[in-house]
């Protein structure tokens, strides 16, 4: 997977990288579901500070655009420390991704018990 950063209203460091490697690296688990080597999906990451004058101190943004396979996820989280938000949007694509590998499985099952039918006899588009 290829990882592009971009950080708004303050200094990306090495460690947030590192951070952001680590977390997101995780979702190589999900490449069962999408049927695509996860060499060739692409995410961009753009982690920020929502604004530098909040009233209740400051508020953290990560976004994440994750393309794969022709599709296309973005899930987006605030929270008040930078390591939370990043948290929170990963749980978000992971679980986006999750959902996606679901219903592509469904599909394929479906599809299957169709043509199953139809080699038996049953027309399935018969109602």
């Amino acid at each position: 997977m290829k990882i592009n950063i971009k950080a708004t209203n303050f200094e990306l460091t090495l460690a947030i990288t590192d951070y952001l490697d680590n977390k997101l690296g995780s979702l190589k688990k999900f490449k069962r579901y999408l049927g695509q080597e996860e060499a060739n999906w692409l995410c961009n990451v753009e982690v920020g500070k929502a604004t530098a004058h909040h009233l209740h101190g400051e508020i953290f943004r990560a976004e994440v655009q994750l393309f794969f396979a022709d599709q296309h996820i973005y899930k987006e989280a605030t929270a008040q420390n930078l390591y939370a938000a990043i948290d929170a949007v990963k749980d978000e694509v992971g679980a986006a991704l999750s959902a996606h590998g679901q219903k592509r499985q469904t599909l394929i099952r479906r599809g299957g018990r169709a043509v199953k039918n139809i080699l038996r006899g049953i027309n399935p588009f018969k109602k």
